[in-house]
Parts: structure tokens; sequence; C-alpha cells
């Protein structure tokens, strides 16, 4: 394949085959991680009783009593009490059943000073009711870290899938698993760039990560007003939200041939151009050198020799 000249107007993008790889391995998984993101973002209360379990956006005690966070304790008691008028709530009902009474008690007892309501607000009501082992902030940090760590690495799984290179050993052996024939030489070099594709993906995915870890031992200490103090709640659906977004770009990307990734044509016309400057620029032949007339610059070379 020639290498596009400087100026001509680059091919347009084309979708490159599906691999036997992405088919039956890659794009199943990317699917079920789009659709678990898109649930996370979905709130409990809308969501059957088994799947509100697993995902679903979390619920805020005080955006559901529609409170401020400076609500004395005795109110939230009276609130979330058997006979309370938040126990209807479909969340109420959901923690009652799935951690009992005595999560709920010492989810009050968490929210009865100022240190145990910010670190509500940074790491939510099912973190604090969960951890039935915890004492200490830092205990249940890290009981959310835990949490959370098992989203990350799946995601940088799939992500490590999607842009595994189609001359690698695991696309080889499924190919002869399958006896689908290898991709010719053609058909490998746009994707030789995957590799630098994986490297960016997973690169954004630690900041992302980076991020929510830093937010879950910091934000404590950051004094925000407003909707901004829930932190574990807006942490929560920008999280899910970027993880689907990175995921659609990388698929996008892999499976799209743009002419701004073919770096092999580039090096080779920017080696073209480098030939052909070295080539212009390289000194005349010996033999003499002539001015412009085409006479010999030197006086002796104009004098015969003698026989």
């Amino acid at each position: 394949m020639h290498p596009p000249l400087p100026g001509a107007r680059a091919p347009p993008a084309r979708l490159l085959p599906l691999l036997p790889l992405e088919t039956w391995v890659a794009f199943p998984l990317l699917m079920v991680a789009c659709v678990y993101n898109t649930l996370q973002l979905v709130p409990i209360a809308y969501l059957p009783p088994t799947l509100a379990r697993v995902v679903g956006y979390p619920s805020d005690v005080f955006r559901l009593a529609h409170l401020s966070t400076t609500t004395p304790t005795r109110e939230l008691r009276e609130a979330l009490a058997p006979n309370g008028w938040l126990s209807g709530a479909a969340i109420v009902r959901l923690w009652r059943a799935t951690y009992g009474e005595q999560a709920i008690e010492n989810l009050l007892w968490r929210l009865s000073n100022v240190d145990g309501r910010k670190l509500y607000l940074v790491l939510g009501a099912e973190t604090l009711m969960k951890c039935a082992f915890c004492t200490t902030d830092t205990e249940y940090k890290a009981y959310a870290l835990y949490q959370v760590l098992p989203v990350y690495l799946a995601h940088a799984y799939i992500l490590m899938l999607l842009t595994m290179p189609a001359y690698g050993t695991l696309t080889t052996l499924i190919h002869t698993l399958l006896q689908r024939p290898t991709a010719s030489t053609d058909e490998l070099r746009p994707v030789r760039t995957r590799a630098h594709l994986r490297v960016m993906a997973l690169l954004a995915l630690a900041v992302l990560m980076s991020l929510d870890i830093a937010r879950m031992y910091l934000a404590t200490d950051i004094p925000v007003q407003g909707v901004w103090q829930h932190w574990h709640a807006n942490a929560h659906l920008l999280r899910h939200m970027l993880l689907s977004l990175l995921l659609t770009l990388v698929w996008l990307f892999t499976r799209a041939q743009l002419p701004a990734i073919k770096v092999l044509h580039a090096l080779q016309a920017m080696s073209a151009i480098s030939h052909a400057v070295e080539t212009k620029q390289a000194p005349a032949p010996s033999g003499g050198a002539k001015d412009s007339l085409g006479a010999p610059r030197h006086a002796s070379d104009a004098v015969p020799r003698a026989t």
C-alpha cells in the first residue's frame, strides 16, 4: 500500500470488520458494562428489590426527606422509625429488609455528630450500614475503597480486550480454534495503533480512579455547600457516566479506521520528503565546478596540458 501524497485528501473513515475475539468476547462484555453503568444511574426506588441490592443510584436521607444536612438527629430518627413518615419510602423499606433495624440504628448513631455526617456525605448510607465490623473512619473508607476497586478493575479488563491487537496471541488462538483465516498485512496495519489507544484508555481510567479514591479520603475536609456537599451521590453519577463514555469512545476508535491514526503512512510520507530534501541538498559530483556560463571556475582548468 503506497503512502498518500502530501496535500492529497485523506480517504473517509471506514469500519473495520469484527474479529472473533471482538464478536464473542469483547463486544458482549462491552454491552454488559454499558447496561450496568446505565442501571447505576437509575434511582434505587425505581428498580426491583433484587436489582436494587446490586445497582442503582444511591438515595440520600437528607434529599429524600427534603431536609438540610444540619437537621437534628431526633427528626431523622422519627422519620426513619418503623411508623415514621419515611418508613413507606422504597429505599427505607429496602434498607430495613436488607440490613435490618440495627443497621439503621447504626446509621443514625453515625449521623449524631458532625464528623459522622461528613463521613456519610462522602461515603453514603449503604457503606455505613453494610460494614458491620467498621468502627473508625479509616475502616469505613477502606471498606468503600474495597467496593469501588472491583468496578475499575473490571473496566480495565474490558478496555484491554477492546484494544487487543489483531495479531496478538489471544486473537490468533481464537482464529485458530474457529478456523478463521488470519488477517492480511494490510488489514493488520491500521489496528497496530491499538497499543497506543490502550495506554491512553488505561491512563484515563487510572486518573478517574485516583480522583475517586482521593475524594473518599480528602473530601471530608473540603467545605462545600448545597447539592455539592453530597459527595457520594455526585461521585456515583459522575463515575458511571465517565466509565460509559470511556468505553464508548474506545470502542468507536477501535472500530473506525480513521485517516488521522494511520501512523505508518504518515511516517512513510515524512521519510519520502526527508529523502527528497537530502538528495536536493547533496553536493555536486566531483569533476570541477562550473560557473553559470558553463566555464571552469579556476584558470588552471582552462589551460590545456602539454603533450
